[in-house]
C-alpha cells in the first residue's frame, strides 16, 4: 500500500497539472479528446488497491455544467476513491474542474 503522505502528494500535483498545465496544452492542440473510460464503477467495486483513482474527461459539445459522475455514483462507489477531472465549452469558454468524491 501506498504511504498516505506520498498518495496526497501525487494527487495534488495530478490536480495541479490538471488546472494549470492540461488547459495550455488543449489550447495548443496538443490533447486528443477520447471517449470517457468504461466500466469504471466495476473496476473500482471490484478493486484490491485502496488508492485513489482519477477519471478525466474532456466533453467535446457545449455543456452546462461540467461532471459525469450522479449523486447515486459520489455517494456509495465513487465516495473517497474517484476524483474527476473535467474539462467542457460553457459559454464558448474552455472550462477546466476537478471534483473530488
Amino acid at each position: 500500500m501506498v504511504n498516505k503522505e506520498i498518495s496526497m502528494k501525487i494527487g495534488k500535483a495530478i490536480k495541479e497539472i490538471w488546472m494549470k498545465n492540461i488547459p495550455k496544452d488543449f489550447s495548443k492542440g496538443y490533447i486528443i479528446n477520447e471517449d470517457c473510460l468504461k466500466k469504471l464503477k466495476d473496476y473500482v467495486q471490484k478493486s484490491k488497491f485502496q488508492c485513489p483513482l482519477y477519471f478525466a474527461v474532456i466533453y467535446e459539445v457545449e455543456c452546462c455544467w461540467l461532471h459525469w459522475l450522479d449523486k447515486r455514483s459520489k455517494n456509495n462507489w465513487a465516495s473517497g476513491r474517484v476524483t474527476e477531472l473535467d474539462a467542457g465549452w460553457i459559454d464558448g469558454i474552455m472550462n477546466y474542474e476537478v471534483h473530488s468524491y
